[in-house]
């Protein structure tokens, strides 16, 4: 649920409940979403995503997350930016994928049994000499001592979700290869 909240604020939205004993509970989301912009601020718009895409344009990511949710907004966010996005939705799925072709590796550290910090872990047993692929932590926790062990596991840097596509992008323009 928190992360719910988080992703509601990114998009200035309200989460409404309703809930009946022995029935369920419900859970509405409402947000208002610009539908046209003007001539001008869609062509300032578009040359800067334009940009933005054409430096990504082609990066490979694999995007480790069990979220459907979650793995939908961050794999539509890379691959707005111009990356090639595969997924994988747990550990097992990431290691039998795992290339040394990859530029750039996102890894869900709450995993279900398989843990993102073991996944990172293997991975990094995995590195080829010289050729070190950056994985990006990705937590639903903001304590010191997870983000601790998110970098003794081996990530190169650690992302408190939700996280915005700008920060996504600021990620890629930093450990990208």
């Amino acid at each position: 649920m928190a992360i719910v909240r988080k992703l509601a604020a990114l998009l200035n939205a309200e989460i409404q409940v309703s809930s009946v004993v022995n029935k369920g509970t419900a859970f509405y989301l409402t947000a208002n979403f610009p539908i046209a912009l003007n001539s001008e601020q869609q062509s300032e718009g578009e040359n800067k995503k334009r940009r933005d895409s054409n430096q990504l344009l082609g990066y490979r990511i694999l995007l480790v997350e069990d979220d459907k949710l979650i793995q939908f907004i961050h794999q539509k966010m890379l691959m707005d930016l111009g990356c090639q996005v595969d997924v994988a939705d747990h550990g097992k799925k990431a290691l039998d994928m795992f290339e040394n072709n990859y530029q750039l590796i996102f890894v869900d550290i709450g995993l279900p049994y398989f843990s993102g910090f073991d996944v990172i872990k293997e991975m990094r047993k995995r590195d080829l000499p010289g050729h070190r692929i950056p994985i990006i932590a990705l937590t639903g926790f903001s304590t010191d001592e997870e983000k601790d062990r998110c970098i003794q596991a081996g990530a190169d840097a650690v992302i408190v979700k939700p996280v915005s596509q700008t920060f996504l992008a600021e990620m890629l323009y930093k450990y990208a290869q």
